[in-house]
């Protein structure tokens, strides 16, 4: 069974851990932007308790940035580095973590996007820890998959709003 925390109850440990990592990564990467996302970023969330970071690197600088979080951060063994993307994980003090490194205006920036609309929209956030709570007892494959399926129906729902805003008004 997959344990889940409500925020505010882990929220100082949290909130250590990200300032922690996001220093670390502004020392070694002071041109990126560097965002806490992820469940621990969201008032009221459920949350395994770990910590993710996002680092979002100018497209000319990606390769760089990425050769600075090798030397310190490890490779998340369960996703391989692809073009414009690479994620590290570990663990800082008893809390476990992911950096994700993403090329600027790259496909898989999605995460701000997701945390916005959580943030935004209160029936989202109560859905998704609907969500998690009905997957917390099977596997953390099925969990991860059950958590995938709503994030891209987000984020299809956010992209197509975005597109609708950007058409012209033919009133």
């Amino acid at each position: 069974m997959i344990e889940l925390y409500k925020i505010e109850d882990i929220q100082l440990q949290i909130d250590s851990t990200a300032e922690q990592l996001i220093a670390r990564c502004t020392a070694l990467l002071p041109d990126a932007s560097i965002h806490h996302i992820g469940s621990s970023s969201i008032p009221g969330a459920l949350t395994k308790g770990d910590v993710d970071i996002l680092v979002v690197a100018e497209h000319n600088r990606y390769a760089d940035a990425r050769r600075s979080l090798d030397e310190v951060f490890s490779h998340n063994p369960d996703m391989a580095p692809e073009e414009g993307f690479t994620s590290y994980s570990g663990c800082h003090h008893g809390c476990d973590y992911g950096v994700q490194l993403v090329a600027q205006d790259d496909s898989k920036c999605g995460f701000l996007a997701f945390r916005q609309a959580l943030v935004a929209n209160s029936a989202l956030l109560q859905e998704y820890n609907a969500i998690k709570r009905s997957a917390q007892s099977g596997s953390m494959e099925d969990y991860r998959a059950a958590k995938a399926a709503f994030v891209e129906r987000i984020l299809s729902q956010v992209t197509a709003w975005h597109g609708a805003r950007a058409q012209p008004n033919d009133g």
